[in-house]
C-alpha cells in the first residue's frame, strides 16, 4: 500500500488545482480542453496503475471513483481488449458528425507514420499512442 495516504491525496489535489486553473481561463478554449483531457487521463491512469500494482487499497480506489476524482468510464474502456492505450473517453463517443470516423487513439502508431497530413486528435490532442 501507499506508504503515506497523504501522497495519494497530494497527487490528486495537485492535478485538481491544475484542472481548476485551466477551467478558469478563457484564452484558448480548445487548447485548454485538450490539456484538461490530458491531465484527467494522466491522473486516472496513474491511480489505475497504482491500484493494479497494489500500491493503493481497493477502498481508496473506489472512493476516488465514487467522488469522480478519476474517470470510471475511461478505466472501464482500458479493461477492454484493444482500448488499453485510449487517451480520452471523448475519442470513442459516437455522434452524428463523427459517424464512421475513428480517433487517432485507435490507430496503431506504425500506421500513423504513413499519414503525412496528420498532426493530432481534434479533441484530446493525442498524436497517436496505440
Amino acid at each position: 500500500m501507499f506508504q503515506k495516504k497523504n501522497e495519494l491525496n497530494k497527487f490528486i489535489d495537485d492535478i485538481d488545482k491544475e484542472l481548476k486553473s485551466l477551467l478558469s481561463r478563457k484564452e484558448n478554449v480548445r487548447e485548454e480542453l485538450k490539456e484538461i483531457l490530458r491531465l484527467t487521463t494522466f491522473k486516472t491512469k496513474r491511480v489505475f496503475q497504482w491500484y493494479n500494482g497494489g500500491f493503493i487499497s481497493e477502498s481508496d480506489y473506489k472512493k476516488l471513483i465514487n467522488e469522480n476524482k478519476i474517470s470510471k468510464d475511461l478505466i472501464n474502456q482500458w479493461k477492454i481488449n484493444g482500448y488499453q492505450k485510449l487517451c480520452c473517453i471523448r475519442c470513442i463517443i459516437n455522434n452524428k458528425e463523427d459517424k464512421d470516423k475513428v480517433c487517432i487513439c485507435r490507430i496503431p502508431s506504425e500506421c500513423l507514420k504513413k499519414i503525412e497530413s496528420f498532426t493530432e486528435c481534434n479533441y484530446c490532442g493525442c498524436r497517436g499512442c496505440s
